[in-house]
């Protein structure tokens, strides 16, 4: 089964669904309301969806793995006084039994704070959350416990604690963790060369590395884990496409892997034998003028193959424009990419006739919401990849 998260981007009373998909089946399921779930009446302000990874790990204290997720607020940059007044306090911490088929509620880690990015480092059981203002959340899941909790310290240099430093900002859109050593990077925001930091949870210690970022834009995707070769590999908020090896703390560009506009990419996956990387683009609901690509990169080849277009093809059947994707996830044997769409059911030439506005040439407009977004109806995709496509 793949799961996956739809919500309806509200403020008082939003609507936040955990979604089933079964492979065997072909069927989805919604699973209960997450704010009624919380205890949330329909006159408070809640959470309108889930934002970051969720991630399987089973407790210490479970019988099966769960599923951990966390929540995350519409109002930006935040939630109003009034908002906090009806009793809204911030992001929870969950997890979902699928075996008994329920939710976990552990809490709010951080008062008026919620969880644009989250992932699991499922070696250790350490849950990490991002906050809207880069507040960094280390919560251990065994010992339902804070480790850190709040801004980054003001110094990022191990052997030079009383140096005067500008500080460090933690990109609230990058969790790369290693899993292999408990390491977990980013970049710097306070940085102008935007250096790579870690946070090191066996110290409980921030570093910044002697490490700029080639390009000048910040790590905005990753794999899951490292290929083969020791490396992980992802796409910038500019659509580069780089490697990177943290046992020598070096990174390198590769090129942009789509040559067109519009290459902000959100979501990446790995195949099964680390030979091809998994993508979209124009992922903030604008994927329709380019034929709402689903991407495959062959790192062995340098080649990116369209491996489907998923506009015109829905449009002409439902009527649906599929605007762009944040969740690419491939099963284990690599012969299926799950995804969640959002897009919309709409008239396409009201859409175009926006889009001819849009200034497409300048990659500062390509994350920024605009007029001509495909959103408000999320679809479920399963695309199916023939063994001739996916040669190991």
């Amino acid at each position: 089964k793949f799961f996956g998260f739809v919500g309806d981007h509200g403020w008082t009373n939003p609507h936040l669904h955990l979604v089933e998909y079964d492979v065997d089946t072909r069927t989805i399921s919604c699973l209960p309301e997450i704010n009624r779930e919380l205890g949330r009446k329909p006159n408070q302000f809640g959470d309108g969806k889930v934002h970051g990874f969720p991630g399987m790990y089973q407790p210490v204290y479970a019988d099966n793995p769960h599923l951990w997720f966390a929540t995350y607020w519409c109002r930006y940059p935040e939630p109003l006084d009034e908002d906090f007044d009806t009793g809204y306090d911030g992001g929870h911490i969950m997890s979902y039994d699928p075996v008994n088929r329920h939710f976990v509620d552990y809490g709010v880690p951080v008062e008026r704070a919620a969880w644009p990015l989250h992932r699991v480092d499922k070696q250790r059981g350490l849950f990490y959350g991002l906050g809207m203002f880069s507040e960094f959340l280390c919560w251990d899941i065994n010992k339902q416990e804070i480790r850190w909790a709040g801004y980054l310290p003001p110094i990022g240099r191990e052997k030079d604690a009383f140096a005067v430093s500008p500080g460090m900002k933690w990109y609230n859109r990058c969790l790369l963790i290693d899993e292999e050593t408990g390491m977990v990077y980013s970049n710097n925001l306070i940085n102008e060369n935007l250096n790579v930091i870690k946070y090191d949870p066996h110290r409980n210690r921030f570093y910044e590395l002697d490490l700029p970022m080639p390009g000048g834009s910040p790590i905005r995707n990753h794999t899951p884990r490292r290929d083969n070769d020791g490396l992980f590999w992802g796409l910038t908020l500019a659509g580069d496409l780089y490697s990177f090896d943290p046992d020598r703390e070096k990174l390198e560009l590769h090129g942009r892997p789509w040559p067109l506009n519009d290459a902000f990419s959100t979501t990446i996956d790995m195949s099964p034998g680390g030979r091809y990387l998994y993508f979209g683009v124009a992922c903030h609901g604008r994927g329709y003028p380019y034929g709402s690509p689903v991407l495959q990169y062959d790192k062995q080849t340098g080649v990116t193959k369209i491996l489907a277009f998923l506009f015109p093809h829905f449009y002409e059947k439902y009527g649906y424009v599929a605007g762009g994707t944040y969740s690419y996830t491939l099963n284990n044997t690599g012969d299926k990419l799950f995804a969640i769409w959002n897009g919309s059911f709409t008239d396409f030439d009201l859409l175009n006739e926006k889009f001819q506005a849009y200034e497409a040439d300048d990659p500062v407009n390509w994350s920024i919401p605009q007029p001509h977004d495909a959103f408000g109806h999320c679809g479920v995709f399963e695309v199916n990849i023939p063994p001739e496509e996916r040669p190991e």
